[in-house]
């Protein structure tokens, strides 16, 4: 798989944009993950998912399955079922939990990316997913203002990552609002979190430090993309965090410097 999604990015990356492109991309995709994509198509300015599920997701801007095939796949949500997902993008992922937790769950999306949130919005209001509140915010240990290194749908950090490191001119430094989960649990009246998703490009224990009170008062389940920060993989600090707050079934998957970590009490 390694490999051919290394050759798909450098096909992507020098075909000029256009209808060819568009359609190369859903085809690649959809060969990448058979028995898992059903379906991946492009047409009047839409980019259409089937799972083989039958859950499907509407997006204007192609973007990649995996985590709907890799991460989300053995999770037993139900009706009513709640998510908090910290770091939205362009709400691919937020779109397919709010169809698995139905009208009656919730699923709160973060995004302080101002590049990627007018689209991630888009992408909610396309898919019809009213049960989606989306916050234009960061997640952190604390509530305030933080200098973000954004970088749209390439990646968008608070922290000098990998990605930061290599494709600086990719990135605008400005200054966007961040908040403690622990807090927006109290702002929003949550009563109720059976998922918590990371993915924040290297700010993950930040996020799980702010979300102290709520980690220990509901217990949800965790999925965490873990990073390099400083040359360092957060996934030791991640998994030392949980295990501090109580998690006992923590497992880590992937391999190289930037597994996931998922994690039940």
């Amino acid at each position: 798989m390694g490999w051919m999604k290394n050759a798909a990015r450098f096909v992507y990356r020098v075909l000029p944009e256009g209808g060819i492109k568009r359609k190369l991309t859903c085809i690649a995709y959809q060969s990448m993950y058979p028995g898992y994509v059903r379906e991946y198509s492009y047409r009047d300015g839409v980019f259409t998912l089937v799972m083989s599920d039958g859950e499907t997701v509407k997006s204007v801007k192609d973007f990649d399955p995996e985590p709907l095939v890799e991460d989300f796949r053995e999770l037993k949500l139900t009706p009513g079922s709640v998510v908090v997902d910290l770091g939205g993008n362009l709400g691919v992922v937020a779109i397919y939990l709010a169809s698995k937790v139905g009208p009656s769950g919730r699923v709160y999306v973060y995004e302080p990316d101002e590049k990627n949130y007018p689209r991630m919005e888009e992408n909610i209001r396309l898919n019809g997913a009213s049960n989606i509140t989306a916050v234009k915010k960061g997640a952190w240990k604390e509530d305030g203002v933080l200098e973000f290194y954004s970088g749209g749908n390439y990646t968008s950090t608070f922290q000098k990552t990998s990605y930061v490191e290599k494709e600086k001119d990719k990135y605008e430094v400005v200054r966007v609002p961040v908040s403690k989960l622990d807090s927006e649990v109290s702002r929003l009246s949550i009563e109720r979190l059976d998922l918590l998703k990371i993915d924040i490009e290297g700010s993950e224990v930040a996020a799980l430090e702010g979300a102290r009170e709520t980690l220990l008062r509901f217990k949800p389940e965790l999925i965490i993309e873990t990073h390099i920060v400083d040359g360092v993989s957060t996934a030791d600090a991640v998994v030392a965090f949980l295990r501090q707050t109580g998690y006992s079934d923590i497992r880590v998957k992937g391999g190289g410097k930037m597994p996931n970590v998922f994690a039940r009490f």
